[in-house]
């Protein structure tokens, strides 16, 4: 992403998108959208990106669908 980078990101990865903000100009996008598989993996990677996002002070929405 470049660093006056705006837009919104979708996260397909395991990893907190900060990890990519970081090696890529500390870009900061108006918003991440994380979709989280209803298995039990997927379900607690999403619970740990949900930890990491909250302790970097981010505001956070769930959206059951």
């Amino acid at each position: 992403m470049p660093a006056d980078f705006n837009g919104i990101v979708l996260n397909t990865t395991t990893r907190p998108v900060n990890d990519f903000m970081a090696a890529t100009n500390n870009s900061k996008p108006s918003r991440v959208l994380e979709l989280i598989r209803p298995d039990a993996t997927s379900t607690q990677e999403g619970r740990n990106k949900y930890k990491a996002y909250q302790q970097l002070g981010y505001d956070l929405t769930h959206f059951k669908v």
